[in-house]
């Protein structure tokens, strides 16, 4: 009978465990879905194929125009000028232009110069230096 007693007054043990794993579970869904929902999506929306070549090499190089779809309100529009005609290598130019539409944008290829001239007669000229030679 003491033992009845006895049993009836300890503590009961506490299992705390399954209720952290399951929080972590929670946690952790929460932050790969916050994750993908956040994570950019990239279109290619033209390529334009240089018309001159580079440091006596023929004319390989491309500007992509690329538009980064972000859901949370973060699109944008990114000219890569390279070797690359995939456009993810090369030298990157965010088109953040008020009033501009970033389709319009086209390049002149210059002897030493990629000129991204827009729509609205801006122009943005690049020096060859820093999207030739694996850049």
């Amino acid at each position: 009978m003491a033992d009845v007693v006895a049993s009836r007054t300890e503590a009961p043990v506490r299992r705390t465990w399954p209720i952290v794993v399951a929080a972590a579970v929670v946690a952790a869904v929460a932050a790969t879905g916050l994750l993908l929902l956040t994570w950019p999506r990239t279109t290619t929306v033209r390529t334009m194929p240089a018309t001159v070549g580079y440091g006596g090499a023929p004319a390989a190089h491309v500007a992509v125009l690329r538009h980064v779809h972000a859901p949370l309100g973060t699109d944008h529009w990114l000219v890569v000028l390279g070797s690359d005609p995939g456009g993810d290598y090369g030298h990157v130019v965010r088109l953040d232009a008020t009033g501009v539409d970033p389709a319009s944008v086209t390049v002149q290829w210059e002897k030493d110069a990629a000129v991204l001239v827009y729509g609205s007669g801006h122009r943005l000229s690049v020096p060859s230096r820093f999207f030739t030679g694996g850049r």
